[in-house]
């Protein structure tokens, strides 16, 4: 009986070490039956900027288009304490370090076929520290004209931000086929000074058949001031007539 029982609690032990053994082997070679498969998340760099975007737009050529994202990884938000010219009391203040995102998988298919230098590249322009104000004509819209002086069908980037009360600053992008890049076209004045925008008034920019006027009323001068400039392709920038 002795005898029979040791085989018994030997076999009892053989068996629930087999089991065990099973488990162990199944958990290192995979999922069971009642554990389900979780898939890890795809770190994509770009998913930052696509989902987090203050605004965005596609511009165009002839042949193409694609879509323009306006990001800052540090944006952060706050309200407008009381009303300005500026914005309204309880509005979202965007402030952050800002950036002009092409990203090529939005442009249409093909290449663009027009001897600049073929696709869409993705491109990254730093703007600076940037303020926009909701509910504004500086709320970080980006906005799309063609500012075709010459009728060759291509579209800018148009972005506004807070002056005074007089006056906002206008800021105008592309893309340089040339270059492959997002550039910033910038203002050359009579006087050779240099700025990243233009100052416009409520009216904004008019067209001319050889470039764009500016208009704003200057308090300090008593006048409205106009401004004529016409763009230098070779430089990206705008020079003041």
């Amino acid at each position: 009986m002795h005898k029979t029982k040791l085989i018994s609690i030997v076999l009892t032990a053989v068996f629930i070490g087999g089991i065990v053994a099973y488990l162990a082997w199944r958990s290192a070679s995979g999922p069971t039956q009642n554990q389900p498969v979780v898939s890890q998340p795809i770190v994509n760099e770009n998913t930052a900027w696509q989902s987090n975007s203050l605004s965005s737009v596609y511009i165009y050529s002839p042949q193409s288009k694609v879509k323009i994202y306006l990001y800052a990884p540090d944006q952060k938000e706050s309200k407008v304490g009381g009303d300005y010219c500026g914005g309204k009391a309880g509005a979202t203040v965007y402030r952050g370090n800002y950036e002009l995102v092409l990203d090529p998988s939005t442009a249409t298919p093909g290449d663009l076929g027009n001897g600049l230098g073929g696709s869409w590249r993705q491109s990254i322009l730093p703007l600076g520290e940037m303020e926009f104000i909701q509910n504004t004509e500086w709320d970080g819209s980006l906005r799309v004209d063609t500012l075709d002086m010459k009728g060759w069908g291509y579209t800018y980037i148009l972005l506004y931000t807070y002056g005074s009360c007089n006056a906002n600053y206008l800021h105008i992008y592309g893309y340089d086929f040339t270059k492959r890049a997002l550039v910033q076209y910038r203002f050359i004045e009579r006087n050779g000074i240099i700025s990243n925008a233009a100052l416009v008034g409520p009216n904004g920019v008019r067209y001319s058949p050889d470039g764009i006027s500016t208009s704003f009323y200057d308090n300090a001068a008593g006048k409205q001031i106009t401004t004529s400039w016409v763009l230098d392709w070779k430089v990206n920038m705008f020079q003041a007539q």
